[in-house]
């Protein structure tokens, strides 16, 4: 422009020019990803903060999604240890009725012990539930919160969906999971 035609603006004037002639399309195009039933579950975890019997305490929550129906399912802990991850884990495939395939999780140390993504290194510990449960891992890479968009989405609309239960004062954890139990019913 500035050779052919004597252009004396600056590249940001063309880009705003452009943006204002030719704008952006209305709708971005997304890819749906479907999986057939039973073939994988995407789990997260999220802490937040609660009263339980009258004390105010840090929580942490393995939501669970099932990829193909979008099924929620949410159990709360006190810790997020190894041993509290692997029995999340089964509650929340009594929850499933059943073990799906593949499970899809980030790159939690109690599921990653190094690296991520496709060429992570699992968790011995986890390694050896997984085995025995039937299923096998599926770590994100990192920093990629869409390659399990169902659960991450599920996880910002928690907050809408259980928002009133998560802010709740609970006389024990069990009052607290079984009202979490029926919210994921009615969902």
């Amino acid at each position: 422009l500035v050779r052919e035609h004597g252009f004396a603006g600056s590249y940001q004037a063309v880009r705003r020019y452009l943006r204002r002639r030719f704008p952006g399309p209305a709708v971005q195009a997304v890819r749906r990803v479907e999986t057939p039933p039973g073939v994988q579950a995407q789990h997260d975890w999220f802490e937040w903060r609660a009263r339980v019997d009258g004390e105010p305490r840090t929580l942490y929550g393995l939501l669970g999604t099932l990829a193909h129906s979008r099924a929620t399912f949410l159990w709360a802990s006190p810790t997020m240890s190894q041993l509290a991850w692997q029995s999340e884990h089964l509650a929340l495939f009594r929850r499933y009725g059943g073990v799906p395939r593949w499970v899809r999780v980030d790159n939690l140390r109690t599921a990653v012990a190094t690296g991520a993504g496709p060429t992570a290194v699992l968790a011995p510990a986890f390694v050896t539930f997984a085995q025995a449960c039937g299923f096998a891992v599926d770590p994100c890479r990192p920093a990629t919160g869409s390659d399990k968009g169902k659960v991450e989405r599920q996880v910002r609309g928690t907050r809408g969906a259980f928002a009133d239960l998560l802010v709740a004062d609970w006389g024990s954890l069990e009052t607290m999971q079984h009202a979490f139990d029926t919210r994921a019913g009615e969902l």
